[in-house]
């Protein structure tokens, strides 16, 4: 495969064609270390037919395939080239950065190269696209309603309709080049489009066209000065942007690239997508989580409030307690029957309003009923008054 003495590859006639009807031509580009194109070049020089489009996906699906003979030749049976850090020509769809985009099998990937080989604008639309359909209609009634109003304007004919005042047309195709070279444009979306959708996207038109590949979204123009025309991928975040005409190369065998360009910026859409869910997800899990920290926090000093002011009530109930047992020692030493009876009586009351008072005993009182001691103070004792907060002041 690999001449040692200059670097270059070495091409013998009767392996390429094993190869290339062993496993699809980008697989064997890889292998080689050129470009699919290259390799349908050196099959060309030597004679060596290649698979038609749709052969590795009917021996995919078990469906019967032919294998065509590698035909006999008077030409050379081998080929020299130069590996891809020599090789001068655009690699189209092949290279590296397309092998590393991230598709869900090998099988897919296989199969989204190979369109991507594939495809190749018609020389002559005979069923287009139906967007490409609607976007000549709906350009055909631009040009008749654009004549209708040179018209009125030459006749000096008052037009209750302007056309500046009518709505913009639906179903125009984000297609920017001259009117006489819309049919080349008509060929290469139509081309690009059918093989979108033949690996399961789809394309839209709207205010831009947008195509869907790998379920995200991404916008694309074609415009075009003269006969050169460039296809752009209308996302800021894109890898690459444009595809143009040169003098080497047309658009018409870079449509291939420019479908695995579009594959590249989904990956991307949806690298950004799925951070950008993540982070949203981050966000709000650090929410939640704050909210539950403050609710336990509020939870925690309410607690610690209703203690505290527990802890008051039996601090209260504390000191009337040492002065209710001073009440009753000075009630036996009095000699006086009346006031020592007086005494006595003041203390039991008192002790029925410490056991209300003491949050331990929280007994109910007949007349000032449950005390609330886990509230602040003007809340402890709900009184049936006029101005309960002057009354307890005053208590």
């Amino acid at each position: 495969m690999w001449d040692a003495s200059d670097g270059g590859v070495v091409y013998e006639r009767d392996k390429l064609y094993e190869e290339v009807w062993s496993e699809p031509v980008t697989a064997v580009a890889k292998r080689y270390g050129v470009s699919d194109v290259a390799i349908h070049k050196t099959c060309k020089r030597l004679a060596i037919p290649v698979p038609p489009r749709g052969y590795w996906a009917r021996l995919r699906a078990g469906k019967p395939v032919e294998r065509q003979p590698l035909p006999e030749t008077d030409g050379p049976t081998e080929a020299r080239g130069v590996s891809r850090k020599r090789e001068s020509e655009p690699v189209g769809c092949s290279g590296e950065a397309r092998v590393k985009l991230p598709f869900p099998s090998e099988q897919e990937r296989a199969k989204v190269l190979e369109v991507c080989e594939g495809i190749r604008p018609k020389d002559r639309l005979v069923k287009p696209h139906a967007l490409i359909v609607q976007d000549r209609e709906a350009r055909a009634e631009r040009k008749r309603r654009e004549r209708e109003d040179r018209r009125d304007l030459s006749t000096h004919v008052p037009n209750t309709y302007p056309y500046q005042t009518r709505r913009p047309l639906a179903g125009f195709l984000d297609i920017r080049v001259p009117d006489d070279h819309t049919g080349r444009a008509y060929r290469l979306l139509d081309a690009l489009f059918s093989a979108i959708e033949e690996l399961g996207g789809s394309v839209r038109a709207g205010e831009t066209t947008t195509v869907v590949v790998m379920g995200e979204p991404v916008k694309i123009r074609l415009t075009g000065k003269d006969d050169l025309f460039t296809l752009v991928i209308g996302e800021h975040d894109a890898p690459r942007k444009n595809w143009r005409d040169t003098q080497r190369r047309q658009l018409e065998t870079e449509l291939g690239s420019f479908l695995l360009g579009l594959y590249e910026v989904a990956r991307v859409s949806r690298t950004q997508r799925e951070e950008r869910a993540r982070e949203e997800e981050r966000r709000r899990v650090e929410a939640e989580r704050r909210q539950a920290r403050a609710k336990a926090q509020q939870e925690e000093m309410a607690r610690y409030t209703a203690l505290e002011n527990a802890a008051l009530d039996w601090h209260r109930a504390r000191i009337l307690e040492g002065y209710v047992a001073e009440m009753e020692k000075a009630a036996s030493a009095e000699t006086d029957q009346e006031k020592q009876a007086e005494l006595l009586k003041q203390a039991a009351w008192a002790k029925a309003k410490i056991a209300w008072l003491d949050p331990l005993v929280a007994a109910k009182d007949p007349v000032l009923g449950v005390r609330r001691h886990d509230r602040p103070e003007g809340e402890k004792a709900v009184l049936e008054v006029h101005n309960p907060y002057e009354l307890f002041r005053r208590w």
